[in-house]
This record gives C-alpha cells, sequence and structure tokens, in this order.
C-alpha cells in the first residue's frame, strides 16, 4: 500500500515515471531513493546514535601546520570561534590535534614560549573514525577516552571534527531555540547565523514524520520572529514612526506555509494621519527590513512583491 494518499479538489495532471526510470533513479541518488523508502508506519530516528557522523560535522575542516607556533594557532581558533585544530602534513594527512586545553597546560602554564611548535603539544596519532560512523560511536569513543574533540579522516585525511558542542547543539535544534536566538540576536550576522539553522531543523522535523502543517507552522514562527526583530531593529536605528503602521506578511508567510526555500511577499500599511514627508521614514524602514529578511534566507521576491 502507498504510504500517503492524496485526492485532487480541481483538475489535475498526474506525472507518471516510467518503471526503469524511477528504479534508475533510486539506485543513483541516494536522497531519491531515502524519500522513496519510507515504511508505512516506521519512524526515522533523528536521535544522535542514529545519525552519519557526516551528517554532525558542522563546519569545513580546519587544521594547521606541525610547525605552527602555537600563538598562531591560538589566534586562529579565537577568529574561527573554534577549540581544537586538526594537524595536517602537507598533503593533509592527519598527524595529530591541538586544543584550547592544550596551549593552555602545555604552553602558558608551563612557561613555554608563544612561538613553540604545535607539533610539540598536539595529542599525536589520535583516535579518529571516518565519515559513514554512526553518531553512537562518537559517543562511545568519547566517554571511554574522556575526550571532547574527536577527528573526522577519509583514507587518513583530516576532513572534519566533531565536539562536544557539536553534539549538543545537534540536539537543542528547535523551533523555540531558533527563535530565542533570533529574538536575542544584536546583529544581522547573528540573526542569519540562526536561520543558517532552519534546514537541520527541517531535516529532524520532516525524518520525525511531523504533519506537513506542523512542519510549515514552525517554519514559518521563526520567520515571523525574524520579520518582528528586524522591524525592533529597524525602529532602533531611525526613530520612532512618525505614525502608526503595520509590517503585512503575504504569501507563503501569511499562509503559515513557508518551508526552507520560500522567498519575501510583505508590504505596509500607514495610519491616514501619514503624510508626503513621512514616507522617506518608511522607505529606509522597509529597506531594513527587506534587506534582512534577503541576509537571512528569504530572498527579495522575484515578483518584487515587497
Amino acid at each position: 500500500l502507498a504510504a500517503t494518499q492524496a485526492r485532487a479538489t480541481a483538475q489535475t495532471v498526474c506525472l507518471v515515471l516510467p518503471t526503469p526510470t524511477f528504479k534508475r533513479l533510486i539506485e543513483t541518488y541516494p536522497a531519491f531513493e531515502r524519500f522513496f523508502n519510507r515504511k508505512r508506519g516506521e519512524k526515522v530516528s533523528t536521535e544522535i546514535a542514529t545519525q552519519k557522523v557526516a551528517d554532525l560535522i558542522a563546519r569545513k575542516p580546519l587544521a594547521c601546520a606541525p610547525d605552527t607556533p602555537a600563538i598562531a594557532a591560538a589566534q586562529q581558533m579565537r577568529a574561527a570561534h573554534v577549540s581544537s585544530l586538526g594537524v595536517v602534513a602537507g598533503d593533509g594527512t592527519l598527524l595529530g590535534i591541538v586544543t584550547q586545553r592544550d596551549l593552555s597546560n602545555k604552553i602558558l602554564a608551563e612557561g613555554q614560549a608563544p612561538e613553540t611548535p604545535v607539533a610539540a603539544v598536539m595529542t599525536a596519532d589520535p583516535v579518529s573514525l571516518p565519515p559513514t560512523a554512526l553518531g553512537s560511536d562518537i559517543l562511545h569513543i568519547m566517554l571511554e577516552r574522556r575526550i571532547g574533540h574527536l577527528p573526522i579522516t577519509e583514507a587518513g585525511r583530516f576532513v572534519g571534527m566533531i565536539t562536544q558542542t557539536d553534539l549538543t547543539r545537534f540536539q537543542a535544534v528547535s523551533a523555540a531555540v531558533l527563535i530565542r536566538d533570533v529574538v536575542s540576536a544584536e546583529t544581522l550576522a547573528e540573526m542569519a547565523a540562526v536561520t543558517a539553522r532552519i534546514p537541520q531543523l527541517l531535516v529532524q522535523l520532516v525524518g520525525a514524520h511531523h504533519a506537513h502543517d506542523v512542519v510549515t507552522r514552525l517554519i514559518t514562527d521563526i520567520a515571523d520572529a525574524v520579520t518582528r526583530r528586524l522591524l525592533v531593529m529597524a525602529e532602533r536605528d531611525l526613530g520612532p514612526p512618525p505614525v502608526p503602521y503595520l509590517w503585512l506578511a503575504c504569501g507563503s508567510q501569511g499562509r503559515q506555509e513557508q518551508t526552507g526555500v520560500s522567498d519575501q511577499d510583505n508590504c505596509l500599511i500607514l495610519d491616514d494621519a501619514a503624510k508626503p514627508e513621512d514616507m522617506e521614514y518608511f522607505r529606509a524602514l522597509a529597506k531594513i527590513v527587506c534587506d534582512g529578511l534577503d541576509a537571512c534566507g528569504y530572498v527579495h521576491c522575484p515578483g518584487e512583491m515587497m
């Protein structure tokens, strides 16, 4: 039996893939295969233990050479907001890892020179996992060896780092958490970093087989929070509005049907007391909010409905 049924309420064109084509797509594209391999009643787990390591890596691999001075490694970590680096050879082979704790305990606490090469303080030949391993492998190794950083290698080459922070972040992603982070964001860059996590939330919501209307409502709630926060930031920069106004969210946001690839559709309703000279304020406010939404992934409407 089909896992999903639909009833058309209007004249509909149904496109049917030939069986050979369908099977070829199944064999060629893993994402296509996963979509059509949903067994009836089966729940797709979103727990860390069953996730592939490749899906848990939060960023591109950050590394340094073994002769890198400790002070340079510390500066690289600070700039990237990370607590560890892979130490690699010229061909990308992993030689070791160096952490903030290494720099603190083995350089600062022992009074060694800041120019000491990281090779002198790194953990050499560390245990690692391939991208195909499961999250349960990470948890077991971290617990057994009491470590907080686990390098990921493929054919000996360093391809990423998994940390305890990454695991916590994966479990913590929810619409409520994202909205909280949006509300507390002080800059557009901070807000864009929050909305960049929406695809991960979508994966978890869809993987858990939540109803479509629940998923789109939760995603729309985040867009609403972003819009409200941008309006607050705009008024903070421009000052109080000259007359009352209402920002109207239209399109998929207005219908509470947003997905991960929705554009923005909006308009302003101004109080009848608005004067021609007030328009400059609202043009500036609209530009701040529309450009802010665009920076957060809600692209400018191709039909210019803004």
